[in-house]
C-alpha cells in the first residue's frame, strides 16, 4: 500500500512538473527554474482535480436524470407520446439546442455514416 501511495504522488509531482514546465518553456519562453513549491501547489491541485467526482461536471442531477430516462424512445411511447419533432425538441434541449437551430447544411456535407 505505501508503495502505491509513494508511486501515486510520484506519478502526480512528475505531472506537475510536466505542466509548469510547458507554461514556463513553452508559452512563456522563459529560461527560469521552476519552483519547487509551485510544483508542489501544482500536485496538491491536480490531487484535488483527480479526487473530484465527475457528477460535479457531467452527470446530471437527478431530476435531470429523471426527466432525460422519461424520454427514452420505448418509455416515450409506452406513456402515449410519438417520436415526433416535439420529441427531438426536448431531447435536444438538454443540449441548449433544437432542431430550428441545427445547421442540417454542416451535417449533411461532413457527417456520414459507413
Amino acid at each position: 500500500m505505501l508503495f502505491v501511495i509513494i508511486f501515486f504522488l510520484l506519478i502526480v509531482f512528475t505531472l506537475s512538473y510536466f505542466i509548469w514546465w510547458l507554461i514556463y518553456r513553452k508559452a512563456f519562453k522563459s529560461k527560469k527554474k521552476i519552483s519547487k513549491i509551485l510544483v508542489f501547489i501544482g500536485g496538491i491541485g491536480l490531487i484535488i482535480f483527480f479526487y473530484t467526482p465527475y457528477s460535479n461536471y457531467l452527470h446530471p442531477s437527478y431530476w435531470q436524470f429523471r426527466e432525460i430516462c422519461k424520454l427514452d424512445p420505448e418509455i416515450y411511447q409506452f406513456n402515449g407520446g410519438k417520436i415526433d419533432e416535439e420529441y427531438y425538441n426536448k431531447l435536444l434541449k438538454y443540449f441548449d439546442t433544437s432542431l430550428d437551430k441545427l445547421d442540417w447544411e454542416y451535417i449533411q456535407e461532413n457527417l456520414f455514416f459507413n
